[in-house]
């Protein structure tokens, strides 16, 4: 929390449109625009990670470019320190972005092919700060030195570095300008599995130094169990579950949590081929008809009749989260999945409909 025991970002109700329907001038909307991002809403506590996780198309990309304000949004809030984004202006936008940065998905496309290392790094600090030629200097080659690479590659073009190499110049140039708030839209999606690790314990030595909050967007629940405090589970532009991450990672309470929990592969070859799966039926719904009632029911092993026509609230469960479930009570009282994961645990239950039943 801040100072003043509020959060340092809140975003409230947020509804995004995207397509050619949407009028970016007033940010107004026709027949033709998709309603990709649903009444979002979460909180990021100063010094915290909070990670925002769901499969590919559910709308988390869309939800960070409104919160920077790259795109429009039509409805709800983004307080960041008590300042309304939505609100502000062009000008008073720009000097609000010193402490907002971002780091994106591709460190092939986000940094200026033409451009030497040290000028992409320089750029921020002649854009923002008064720092004369040769303090900008100094402090290129110190965000350099932060991010394990060297003085000597102020003097490379992008293309002359590994993927990770670039990552960590887009880390550095995120950190030019000394954020309280960096959002990584999945930073480490596009390297090897071998530099991921490296690239995560980096982001997670340069919070400690800097008291850094990070906004973490990932489809990779193993890298948000040791990474994040806290996480918004994501499904078709809907906040599922919401909560601390130790929680919802050891007893979730919405059924495509814990699907995407149990599709996660597990090291042991043996204990992988013996341990009970969680099937999901059919492919993620189209955004364009997204089914009614409950955006989940097609595929939920839960769902009735109820579940096709009445959408389910963000509700705290049993377990202590928010979840948008009619059956999170009993979804929440299955065998934790850690537990459930080993050979001699006992088979995942096949649900009834009748058995859950609700007037």
């Amino acid at each position: 929390m801040t100072d003043s025991g509020r959060p340092i970002l809140s975003v409230q109700d947020l509804v995004v449109y995207r397509g050619k329907g949407v009028h970016q001038g007033n940010s107004t909307v026709g027949k033709d625009a998709l309603r990709v991002v649903e009444g979002v809403s979460f909180e990021a506590a100063a010094g915290e990670t909070l990670g925002i996780v769901g499969e590919s198309g559910c709308g988390k990309t869309t939800l960070v470019h409104a919160v920077l304000r790259l795109i429009p949004y039509q409805s709800g809030q983004v307080i960041f320190e008590d300042v309304d984004l939505g609100g502000v202006s062009e000008r008073k936008l720009r000097s609000l972005r010193r402490d907002l940065q971002v780091v994106f998905q591709d460190p092939y496309s986000s940094l200026h092919p033409r451009k030497l290392i040290g000028k992409i790094l320089s750029e921020p600090l002649e854009l923002h700060t008064d720092l004369s030629a040769k303090a900008r200097e100094r402090a290129v080659i110190s965000l350099l030195n932060d991010v394990g690479l060297g003085a000597s590659f102020a003097q490379r073009f992008p293309r002359e570095c590994s993927g990770g190499q670039r990552q960590r110049v887009a880390i550095a140039r995120a950190l030019a300008l000394r954020p309280k708030l960096v959002i990584l839209d999945e930073p480490v999606s596009a390297l090897d599995v071998s530099i991921r690790a490296q690239i995560i314990e980096l982001l997670a030595q340069l919070q400690r130094d800097r008291g850094l909050t990070y906004l973490f967007i990932s489809h990779d629940l193993a890298l948000m169990r040791s990474f994040c405090q806290r996480l918004a589970v994501m499904y078709l532009g809907r906040v599922v579950e919401y909560g601390p991450s130790d929680v919802i990672l050891h007893r979730p309470s919405h059924p495509y949590t814990r699907s995407l929990l149990a599709s996660m592969p597990i090291p042991d070859p043996e204990v992988e081929r013996r341990r009970n799966r969680i099937e999901v039926r059919g492919e993620i719904p189209s955004i364009r008809t997204p089914p009614s009632g409950c955006t989940f029911h097609p595929r939920c092993n839960y769902a009735v009749d109820r579940c096709q026509v009445s959408e389910p609230m963000l509700e705290v469960s049993d377990a202590g989260v928010l979840s948008r479930c009619f059956f999170s009570s009993e979804v929440a009282a299955q065998p934790p999945l850690d537990d459930a994961r080993s050979s001699d645990a006992p088979p995942e239950p096949v649900v009834e409909e009748h058995l859950f039943e609700r007037s």
